[in-house]
């Protein structure tokens, strides 16, 4: 259950906007490019208004409200009016197509669905973000302390909708938070979990916080450089982008400001995070691995990583970690296996699903089927999703592996790996690839570099070379539902026309 704020801060979550306002009313909370932004009594008297009318619309304490909207500033209006009233947002994708709204909201069960009009469903209340907003409906609403903070939507690994409710009181204090009164970015996707709770803890930390509708790599550098952004958060895709930009364009940005870089949500090539150590320095680039559930979590530093790379560090925060084999015996250090975390007190579980179950072994350890090992130190490496995992003639292949190497040659932007049938094999690796120009795409120069830095049996069987975004700009991909169109191709025999063949030596 979600506690006061007051511990710590003397005001509730749903406060923030009006504590700040009172501070330093016309000192900027959010920016957006191309000179959006909204002041700290803008954003207070805009929460409240919303509050009011979400409140006129049945919204009460425990309820749930689905929020359904693109990134901007205004975003944060409805955010806080939704805890002002003791609700809990559930947030997801404006860009999901009505009947999976409707999946999810018949989960959540919310009050008030936050979003386009053309999302209302049977019996569902919409409030449209195309209505004015009056400041002057009403006036401040005192917060109500909600009994969960944040309820985030994740399609999983099998691609079947689940809700995951934060059980944890509201931390403004975690390890990856930004200092108090400093600046944080976040470009990713309010509709994820790690951009919409950094976002969050740094305005409740009285940040300025930046954004953008959607990551651009070079304007991610504009706006570190304009608004001397401090505390960076990003994931390895955008990591990647911003890398690959020319170094004339890179050198136009001043970044002297940025104290800390948190990457997480994928594993990042070797390479990359090299790159970024030589560019800002290692003692600035930082890793965080845990999940939504936060079942436990791990963290290392640039200069720690150097010792031990590929690491994504050890255990922080308590609780406990092991590996486990298939048949539920522990794996000795540097052997790979499903990891299992337990919690720091079990009896207080950190979250709830709504629409799935948890994987729990025996003694109330839980697992969210990420495979890895660690070391004889406790330093975690990760390999990849248990599900994701291809088993090609008896051999385990790793997705994240293949990617890896993929991303690492010159003009690849994205790159995804799923397992294809295959009659004798079993399954067989298929990379997709997303390039800028597939025409002119040097796809055998790009096997010859596979062939150098992948053992023969990690080769991709096929490649396809695409020019669509393969990954949002959080880094993530659906990658259940590409397997599956995929495997559909092959079984029609659509694919003969897209697919290029890798010969294996």
């Amino acid at each position: 259950m979600s506690r006061t704020m007051s511990d710590r801060f003397g005001i509730e979550l749903g406060d923030v906007p009006d504590h700040y306002a009172a501070l330093h009313p016309q000192r900027m909370a959010v920016v957006y490019p191309d000179g959006e932004s909204i002041t700290w009594s803008d954003l207070a008297a805009r929460s409240n208004a919303r509050a009011a009318v979400l409140r006129s619309m049945g919204v009460r304490p425990g309820d749930m409200v689905t929020i359904a909207l693109p990134n901007s500033c205004d975003y944060y209006t409805y955010s806080f009016a939704v805890w002002k009233l003791g609700a809990t947002p559930n947030f997801v994708s404006h860009k999901l197509p009505p009947n999976e709204i409707a999946s999810i909201c018949a989960l959540a069960s919310p009050r008030v669905v936050i979003g386009d009009i053309a999302l209302a469903g049977p019996g569902m209340q919409v409030l449209s973000p195309d209505l004015p907003c009056d400041t002057a409906f009403g006036a401040r609403i005192a917060a109500v302390t909600p009994r969960y903070w944040k309820a985030a939507t994740s399609g999983g690994s099998t691609g079947v909708p689940k809700i995951i409710v934060d059980r944890r009181p509201f931390n403004p204090a975690s390890m990856t938070a930004p200092d108090p009164g400093s600046s944080f970015i976040a470009p990713g996707p309010l509709y994820h979990n790690a951009p919409f709770m950094g976002s969050h803890v740094a305005l409740a930390r009285g940040c300025l916080v930046a954004g953008m509708r959607r990551f651009d790599a070079e304007q991610t550098l504009r706006m570190i450089d304009q608004y001397a952004i401090e505390h960076v958060s990003l994931v390895p895709t955008m990591m990647h982008r911003i890398w690959t930009l020319p170094d004339e364009v890179k050198r136009r940005y001043r970044l002297d400001s940025v104290r800390k870089v948190w990457h997480y949500g994928a594993p990042i090539a070797p390479w990359l995070k090299e790159r970024w150590i030589d560019w800002l320095g290692a003692e600035k680039i930082w890793e965080f691995y845990g999940s939504t559930e936060y079942l436990g979590a791990t963290a290392i530093r640039g200069d720690e990583w150097l010792a031990r790379k590929g690491s994504v560090g050890r255990l922080v925060g308590g609780g406990a970690m092991k590996v486990l084999r298939p048949d539920g015996g522990e794996c000795p250090p540097g052997e790979v296996g499903e990891l299992y975390f337990l919690p720091p007190d079990p009896a207080q579980r950190p979250y709830h699903y709504v629409g799935a179950q948890s994987r729990t072994a025996e003694g109330g350890w839980e697992s969210v089927g990420d495979m890895g090992y660690v070391d004889g130190d406790g330093y975690l490496f990760l390999a990849d999703r248990r599900v994701d995992l291809i088993l090609r003639g008896g051999a385990n292949i790793y997705p994240a592996e293949i990617e890896a190497a993929i991303d690492a040659f010159p003009g690849v932007r994205a790159s995804l790996v799923v397992g294809l049938r295959h009659e004798d094999l079993g399954e067989v690796p298929h990379a997709i690839v997303e390039v800028a120009d597939a025409r002119s795409f040097a796809a055998p120069a790009m096997v010859a570099h596979l062939r150098s830095h992948l053992a023969p049996y990690k080769l991709p069987a096929t490649l396809e070379i695409v020019e669509t975004g393969l990954k949002d700009d959080a880094g993530k991909a659906r990658r259940v539902a590409v397997r599956d169109e995929r495997r559909a191709w092959v079984a029609e025999g659509r694919h003969l026309d897209r697919f290029i063949a890798v010969h294996h030596a």
